[in-house]
């Protein structure tokens, strides 16, 4: 068995305590000898509900790469510093809706032990104080790889220390992953954004993914800007994908096809996408595509867009990259 998982209440529910964790590492640990995956699942971690002793059994899952925390409630944040150290051999954290009912935070006082630790994926709206902690761990690990999914209203607030974080993972990162949605921001001006987002500091990606949500009044100038400010040579993979959500899909897909029709964004990645530092992409490498919130549908279901149709509407706008054979499309 690969996979272990603890729930704390089904889906559709709220959020369960766990207060068996600690007797459930003691018991299967030693029949699990080859799991590789922890996934905490729709849980409250509530205050003396776990106690520290508890999690620290956790470390007697040795072969445990990978955490994944899905919409785990936590008391404070050392908890969430306890689970994450326990872990010995941790490589990859994916949290996706975490959230904390401690409001200041105290991270840099807190014991943090992991040393391995290479692939961040934060997903979903958590507050500040899980974020000054993986800004702590971007601080301590040679992280390989990062992503996150952002509203940019929580980077120009000052809610989220994002340039820090970008900062802090320079070193080391290899790959980054930006979802972006700015519905409601009133200054959409690319160099605004980028101004927060300056990936020119990580001169050692080799690949980058770039997500921008979709709604009636946006634009995506921000993508164009942020490829020409890159600060890396070693760009080999890129991805660019246009997010559908789940409101409004058929109106948002439509706005989002005329924009792209009639202004010049994908001409511009196009054109970015000529410079000398953006030669090292490899055949089908450069993945520009429809992302869709289906709901467990599928998007030619909800929205009745095929792939060819995509495909026509990019290769029309970029002859660049499709003459050289490094342009894929996707509908995903």
């Amino acid at each position: 068995m690969r996979f272990v998982t603890i729930v704390g209440a089904p889906d559709g529910q709220s959020a369960g305590p766990i207060p068996h964790l600690g007797t459930f590492a003691i018991m299967l640990s030693r029949y699990l000898t080859k799991a590789e995956t922890l996934v905490i699942n729709n849980a409250k971690w509530g205050a003396g509900s776990v106690r520290p002793g508890d999690i620290a059994n956790l470390a007697a899952f040795r072969s445990i790469s990978e955490l994944t925390l899905d919409h785990v409630c936590f008391a404070t944040v050392s908890q969430l510093a306890q689970l994450v150290s326990a872990l010995p051999k941790l490589r990859t954290l994916f949290c996706d809706g975490l959230t904390c009912n401690q409001s200041s935070s105290v991270v840099m006082s807190l014991p943090l032990n992991s040393p391995q630790l290479r692939d961040i994926s934060l997903w979903g709206h958590m507050p500040p104080v899980i974020h000054d902690f993986i800004l702590r761990i971007a601080k301590r690990a040679d992280l390989r790889s990062f992503a996150m999914g952002v509203h940019f209203e929580d980077i120009s607030s000052g809610k989220i220390h994002m340039q820090e974080l970008l900062r802090a993972c320079a070193p080391s990162l290899q790959d980054l992953g930006l979802s972006l949605n700015l519905n409601g921001v009133n200054d959409k001006s690319p160099d605004i954004i980028c101004q927060e987002l300056d990936i020119n500091i990580l001169k050692h990606l080799t690949s980058l993914r770039l997500s921008s949500w979709c709604f009636l009044e946006d634009n995506h100038a921000w993508v164009p800007y942020m490829l020409s400010s890159l600060g890396s040579s070693d760009i080999t993979r890129l991805k660019i994908h246009f997010h559908i959500g789940r409101n409004d899909r058929d109106e948002r897909l439509s706005a989002l096809l005329y924009r792209l029709e009639t202004e010049n964004e994908l001409s511009e990645i196009d054109k970015c996408l000529s410079q000398s530092k953006f030669s090292n992409i490899k055949p089908d490498k450069l993945e520009v595509g429809l992302a869709f919130s289906t709901g467990g549908c599928s998007p030619y279901e909800v929205l009745r867009v095929s792939d060819d149709e995509w495909a026509k509407l990019v290769r029309g706008k970029m002859p660049l990259a499709d003459t050289r054979g490094i342009l894929k499309y996707a509908c995903s």
